[in-house]
Formats: C-alpha cells, sequence, structure tokens
C-alpha cells in the first residue's frame, strides 16, 4: 500500500464506524464509553454526544452489571465473545439485541479497551417465532 493510501486510512476507519448499520462502541476497563456510534446511540435512546464523559451504568442501568462482566471478562481472558442476547424496554417497545464482544489490544499486545458491535433482531425473533 502507498504512503498515500495510507495516510487517508484513518479518515476510512472512521467513516466506516460512523456509517455502520449496526451499533458500535468501543468500552474503557471500567465500562466507560470511549466512542459510539450513532446507530448504538439510537439503540440506547440517546445522542453520541450524551455518552462522553458516561459509563453503561450512566446510560443504560438496567443492563450495566451484565455489560461490565462481559467487559471484565474479555479483558480478562483476551478472547471474544460471539451474540450475547440482550433484552430491554426502550421507549416503551420490547427490543432484543445481538451482541458480539472483541478486545482491542494496544501496540504491546496488551488489552486496552473492548470494542463491541450489536445488531437490533427484535423482527428477525419475532419471523423466527411465527415459523415454528
Amino acid at each position: 500500500m502507498q504512503n498515500r493510501e495510507m495516510g487517508r486510512m484513518p479518515f476510512e476507519v472512521s467513516d466506516i464506524y460512523n456509517g455502520a448499520p449496526l451499533g458500535m462502541v468501543l468500552f474503557g476497563p471500567r465500562g466507560e464509553y470511549l466512542r459510539v456510534n450513532a446507530r448504538l446511540a439510537e439503540f440506547n435512546g440517546t445522542s453520541v454526544e450524551a455518552h462522553t464523559g458516561k459509563t453503561i451504568a450512566d446510560i443504560i442501568p438496567d443492563i450495566a452489571p451484565r455489560v461490565q462482566a462481559l467487559i471484565d471478562e474479555v479483558m480478562a481472558t483476551a478472547q471474544p465473545i460471539r451474540r450475547a442476547l440482550f433484552e430491554w424496554e426502550r421507549a416503551g417497545e420490547h427490543r432484543t439485541y445481538a451482541v458480539d464482544w472483541y478486545p482491542v489490544f494496544d501496540g504491546d499486545g496488551h488489552v486496552r479497551a473492548v470494542g463491541a458491535i450489536a445488531d437490533d433482531v427484535t423482527e428477525a425473533q419475532a419471523r423466527e417465532q411465527m415459523i415454528v
């Protein structure tokens, strides 16, 4: 890859992150939001800016203990966790989300953060239940 192309890469990654149809978040080890995209903010019922300086307990207290346990597990094991399901009420509507968790490493190979990618699977689950 040419240097000119590599110089553009951070902008492309940012564009992918912000334009993703899935919720994307980066957590620090204490459950603090380091970065969140618009889709995840929508899932949480608030703005991207509202997450700044907050923890999961500040934004979604009902699921905070479970989220923190998953963050702790990924931090300790450096292994991803696939398709953890979460259910909660948002704006009076029951929603189900499938979330994949993964370690984010620093240049020395230490886990420094935990990323997560969330998909709203509420409608898919409803279709599956109709088939059964």
